[in-house]
């Protein structure tokens, strides 16, 4: 018995990782596809641009992405428990 909840675990726990793993992946891909944007429009490729600087900009989009989809993902949860009519959201 004890085996089997070990495993349960573990299994528990290695798909959290992959969920997570998947998740950052796709912050970092929507990131470069903003910075690519931007940089388009400004009439710049990715390769004018230092590697670091780059990094950093990715960084930054990332952080907005994330911060954007804990706002909808908290306004999705008001919503089902009926509270965003409450708070204005």
């Amino acid at each position: 018995m004890k085996n089997f909840l070990t495993n349960a675990i573990d299994s528990l726990s290695s798909t959290t990782k992959n969920i997570t793993s998947l998740y950052d992946n796709h912050i970092r891909e929507k990131a470069i596809e903003v910075i690519g944007e931007k940089l388009h429009s400004f009439g710049k490729k990715v390769e004018d641009i230092d590697a670091t600087d780059y990094e950093a900009m990715v960084s930054d989009a990332s952080k907005d992405i994330q911060s954007d989809y804990n706002k909808k993902l908290a306004q999705a949860g008001l919503t089902v428990l009926g509270l965003d009519l409450l708070l204005g959201a």
